[in-house]
């Protein structure tokens, strides 16, 4: 009973501490108001201060009291944050910015914020440069999309070439094994091998290479060899150096080639010339009819050779000789008249023309080179000039439609097989005494009759066993 009543005594207390302690003007006690924030229309932002009446209420609890003012509170200041966002992106040669923004309500106010790293370059891997030709370099290029940088350096020379030493050991031909085809696409030659110079591209370095399609030729290569670059039909450019000052067929079948030529040569409806005009040294892409200019007084070595979409030539009185394999394997030639300009026809000149069939040889002629008419399958007959004075080995070898020869008296020398495999030939005539045997063959009994002197010999029975006999 006792507890029951200490318990509402202590009631009652905290009822007359609550009621004496609100903030009421009628009560006997004194209350410290606790203010909470002012508030209002127009209250103050971070660049306007408050404007109008503002008011503000006590916290306290029980107490209704607020408080009104016309006093101008000032703009606040902004409380700015960092923000994921990026005012100014960083670029591989640049510094970026972040960026910073007012927290509070209703403001849209943004600083520049801390400093970004600039990025590192984004490359690929190093790439021979083609644009707007091969100049020897590669270059590897920043891919960002706002960055052009590029790094620049001399391209290392092709993987698989072969170098040979020349010149007493002073300096370097290069070329390929050709057993192994290269696998690259564009052919970087090197200036120096192992501290010498390379100054020569051999004879047949890149024939039949079917993947080049560019080729960078350094300064102090002087030469480039015949063949060099046969049947190369996808190689596109190449650029001469000034240093290059001799140079044979090297581009046959060349079909898509632009040659920038120096100061020595000179090009013309896809063939090479030197810069005289005089000696035509590659054709490189010509149509099935060709006329050579009146200045030309030489066709190179190799210079036609393999043009096999060559169906007819016309050569100028200016032309006094023709090279060796010149026309070589021109298959598509139908036939050919020499002016009488021409002096002599070079080894192989005509070798596998198998569709030519007639050719006529001028009065000027002196020398016809070993092979040169070999394996033209499709002449019937040959009249060769009083002018002739030599004819070299197998020079009408293999001609196995060929059925009459005459060899005039002005020719002391005849090289061996001269005739050999003419399987077709019925009649030789002979102006002065050879030995027939040793123009049929290098082989002793290939004919079972063989005769001496001046005159025709005839047969009946072509081949290789024909019996030969003198009518005249």
């Amino acid at each position: 009973m006792k507890t029951r009543k200490m318990f509402v005594i202590g009631i009652f207390a905290v009822i007359l501490t609550l009621t004496f302690a609100a903030c009421d003007e009628d009560n006997d006690f004194t209350c410290t108001h606790d203010w909470g924030n002012w508030f209002g229309e127009n209250m103050p932002t971070c660049t306007e201060p408050s404007s109008g009446t503002i008011t503000r209420n006590c916290k306290n609890a029980g107490c209704n009291e607020t408080q009104e003012s016309k006093d101008i509170l000032p703009a606040l200041e902004h409380d700015m944050q960092p923000t994921e966002n990026i005012q100014k992106h960083p670029t591989c040669t640049e510094e970026g910015l972040g960026e910073l923004a007012c927290a509070r309500d209703g403001c849209n106010h943004t600083e520049e914020g801390e400093v970004i790293e600039p990025l590192e370059h984004l490359v690929k891997n190093w790439e021979i440069v083609t644009t707007p030709f091969i100049n020897g370099k590669e270059i590897r290029i920043c891919q960002r999309n706002d960055c052009n940088e590029a790094e620049e350096r001399d391209a290392p020379s092709t993987e698989g070439l072969t170098f040979t030493l020349i010149n007493n050991n002073t300096a370097y031909s290069v070329s390929t094994d050709r057993v192994t085809p290269l696998n690259a696409t564009v052919v970087i030659i090197p200036a120096e091998h192992n501290g010498l110079p390379v100054t020569q591209i051999a004879n047949d370095a890149f024939s039949g290479s079917p993947r080049i399609t560019g080729i960078f030729i350094p300064e102090g290569i002087m030469s480039i060899g015949n063949n060099a670059f046969r049947n190369c039909t996808v190689l596109t450019g190449v650029i001469l150096p000034e240093s290059v000052t001799v140079i044979g067929g090297a581009f046959s079948r060349c079909t898509n080639l632009t040659i920038t030529c120096n100061s020595n040569f000179i090009t013309e409806n896809g063939v090479l010339y030197n810069k005289e005009k005089t000696l035509l040294i590659s054709a490189y892409n010509v149509s099935e009819t060709f006329v050579v200019p009146n200045s030309v007084t030489s066709i190179g070595d190799y210079a036609f050779s393999y043009c096999r979409g060559l169906t007819s030539i016309t050569l100028p009185d200016s032309l006094t000789s023709i090279g060796d394999r010149a026309f070589y394997d021109c298959n598509g030639l139908t036939s050919i008249t020499l002016p009488d300009s021409v002096t002599s026809i070079g080894d192989y000149a005509f070798w596998g023309c198998t569709g030519l069939t007639s050719i006529t040889l001028p009065n000027s002629l002196t020398s016809i080179g070993a092979y040169a008419f070999s394996y033209c399958t499709g002449l019937t007959n040959i009249i060769l000039p009083d002018s002739v004075t030599r004819i070299d080995t197998a020079a009408f070898q293999n001609c196995t439609g060929l059925t009459s020869i005459i060899i005039p008296e002005s020719v002391p020398y005849i090289g061996n097989g001269l005739l050999r495999g003419c399987t077709s030939l019925t009649s030789i005539t002979l102006r002065r005494a050879y030995n027939l045997l040793s123009i049929m063959s290098w082989e002793l009994g290939d004919f079972a009759t063989v005769q001496s002197g001046a005159g025709t010999y005839t047969t009946t029975n072509p081949g290789n066993n024909a019996t030969w006999t003198k009518v005249e």
